[in-house]
């Protein structure tokens, strides 16, 4: 049975936790709770058996990763069931886990890693090359059996990638790959969507008063 855990999120992140898409970045600047609010998303997908990866660009270190903040989160929401490991975060009910990488250190190991997941997270990810977005969009996907479920019909939950960053250079991968087509709706109503991606602006005067 899945357990509903209430989560309350500035209204811009609304899109992001509610509807389906493949790609959805979070772009803004400091103090806009677009980290804290993903971790708290990811917390809650976690406790229904889920399995995430957390990962940057550059990470040598578990105490680099988003694993604090995802614990903080998890104390401040009072989820029970979870299990701090070091090196992961596990819900002892459910099954579901994170575990975390550094994307720059050997980019092609990943593609078996990922193949299963449920959703990938990427904070700071102004920081990511053109070859690691090339790698991890196509590594992300569905396993074999799930694969095989989605071919015979059934309704399949593909793997979502959830990119939270900085704005930064403009010359970034994601900027150019997604960002700079979506610069005009962003500055008129800070929200852009297509088929495969869906982008939300947000800065701390979007938090409420």
């Amino acid at each position: 049975m899945t357990k509903r855990i209430k989560i309350e999120y500035v209204k811009n992140l609304h899109p992001v936790f509610t509807k389906p898409k493949r790609v959805k970045i979070i772009v803004g600047g400091r103090g806009s709770t677009k980290s804290t609010g993903v971790a708290d998303y990811v917390a809650a997908l976690v406790s229904n058996g889920q399995l995430w990866c957390c990962a940057r660009e550059n990470q040598n270190s578990i105490e680099e990763s988003v694993h604090r903040t995802i614990l903080d989160e998890i104390s401040r929401l009072e989820i029970d069931g979870f299990e701090d490991t070091k090196t992961s975060i596990t819900h002892a009910s459910s099954g579901g886990r994170t575990f975390y990488r550094g994307l720059a250190r050997n980019i092609t190991s990943l593609k078996s890693t990922l193949s299963g997941v449920d959703g990938l997270w990427i904070e700071e990810g102004e920081d990511i090359s053109a070859n690691t977005l090339r790698v991890l969009t196509a590594s992300v996907r569905l396993n074999a059996k799930d694969s095989a479920r989605l071919i015979a019909g059934e309704d399949v939950k593909m793997p979502e990638i959830i990119i939270t960053m900085n704005r930064g250079a403009r010359t970034g991968a994601v900027a150019q790959k997604w960002l700079e087509r979506a610069e005009p709706e962003l500055k008129r109503c800070g929200y852009y969507e297509d088929d495969l991606v869906m982008i939300v602006q947000m800065n701390y005067t979007d938090m409420p008063s």
